[in-house]
């Protein structure tokens, strides 16, 4: 399940089939060691209708067969669930486990049931924990359904996990979440008019999840053609008990379309926290140094951003095209502008689920918010610019939270 799951949303994946064999390079693989199943389906659910905040996890396979049908069953199931009292417990079911041929009569064993050479069919060098229940070093419940431990066989040693599930409550405190990263662009398919899409993917990113920690990453530069070259990227996430996210991106020498804004620095700030019962989150320390527009301060040339840039300022290519125009009527800038959307500092802000202001970006249950330096937009293809429509391109963008 995801950090921030919500109350009453039940989360789910799966597979149709897996297949996966031991490791060669000097060990006797082949199909002796092979496992395969059926279906392998995953669930989990945070869940306080009665009364009492319990989150569960299931893990279902089918269809399991092990070690070259030593160990086979129809299906192996694990149960894992804790509440906001901190009890914790799980469950298995076994459905027509045959060990070595030998049934297994024990649908629901106990917990940490422990399968031995000496009390059971299998062969030597092999140990099978059926229910297998542990809390671990981090509080999370774990439940595996089967667990193989391989001692030596056929020159391998390991461990085969079959039906995993997992769970914790962090004692009522909310989750977190960060993630940073330099820049990233993408084209719609009509804008290619190919059936597919052009991206360039997330630049220095970092993410942070459920825990208190520190990630950072820095890179020497990136480039789009034609879009944008940039100098340093630094990407920064941090989560800690208060609780609070941090996510901070910083882009140094900035220059978007041939020069026609630049920036010596781009950096966007989200902080997220919760104290009191309310969940808050700011990009109030996102900020721009050396912002210019053809070569010109941001205030020279929209005299109103000449004290600072406000949270999700708008200037469209009109703007841009008769303020540049104006300054320099003969330039080849009053060409590039044509077509094109640029928001500075753009916060976007989800509170308890709703679309928020983001200087009212608060609520009871959770805050969330994502900060982008810059966002350009491309409506028309520009040829002077160089850019084609449907171009969304973003640079400094982070995005933190805090919730459940």
């Amino acid at each position: 399940m995801p950090c921030l799951a919500r109350d009453g949303v039940v989360y789910s994946n799966g597979v149709d089939a897996s297949e996966a064999s031991a490791p060669s390079g000097g060990m006797l693989g082949g199909p002796a060691l092979q496992l395969q199943t059926g279906h392998v389906s995953n669930s989990g659910e945070i869940n306080s209708t009665s009364g009492l905040r319990v989150v569960r996890e299931q893990s279902q396979v089918s269809r399991v067969s092990l070690l070259g049908g030593l160990i086979q069953a129809d299906a192996v199931e694990a149960n894992s669930f804790t509440d906001e009292n901190g009890a914790q417990g799980g469950s298995t079911l076994l459905q027509n486990l045959v060990i070595a041929g030998t049934p297994i009569s024990q649908q629901s064993p106990p917990p940490n049931t422990v399968l031995t050479p000496q009390n059971s069919a299998l062969p030597p060098g092999l140990r099978v924990v059926l229910n297998e229940q542990r809390v671990n070093a981090r509080g999370q419940q774990v439940v595996h359904g089967l667990h193989v431990i391989v001692q030596d066989l056929a020159g391998y040693s390991g461990h085969i996990r079959i039906a995993r599930a997992v769970t914790q409550l962090r004692e009522g405190r909310p989750g977190l979440r960060a993630v940073a990263y330099g820049l990233t662009q993408h084209n719609t398919a009509a804008a290619q008019g190919n059936g597919g899409s052009q991206r360039t993917g997330k630049q220095n990113i970092v993410r942070l999840a459920c825990r208190a920690d520190y990630k950072t990453d820095t890179q020497v530069r990136a480039t789009v053609p034609g879009l944008v070259t940039t100098g340093t990227l630094v990407s920064e996430v941090q989560g800690d008990n208060l609780p609070r996210a941090r996510a901070l991106s910083r882009v140094e020498d900035v220059s978007l379309l041939g020069g026609l804004v630049t920036a010596d620095a781009v950096t966007a700030i989200v902080d997220s926290h919760s104290q009191g019962g309310v969940a808050q989150s700011s990009g109030a320390e996102s900020q721009f140094v050396g912002l210019r527009v053809n070569g010109l301060p941001i205030g020279n040339v929209i005299p109103e951003l000449a004290f600072g840039v406000p949270p999700n300022t708008r200037i469209s290519g009109a703007q841009l095209e008769a303020a540049i125009c104006a300054a320099d009527p003969l330039g080849t800038a009053c060409a590039l502008a044509g077509g094109l959307t640029l928001w500075l500092n753009r916060q976007l802000c989800v509170v308890d689920g709703t679309r928020t202001d983001p200087t009212q970006c608060f609520g009871q249950a959770d805050a969330r918010m994502t900060a982008m330096g810059i966002q350009l937009l491309v409506g028309a293809s520009n040829a002077a610019a160089g850019a084609q429509a449907g171009t969304n391109l973003r640079v400094a963008v982070a995005h933190s939270a805090v919730g459940p």
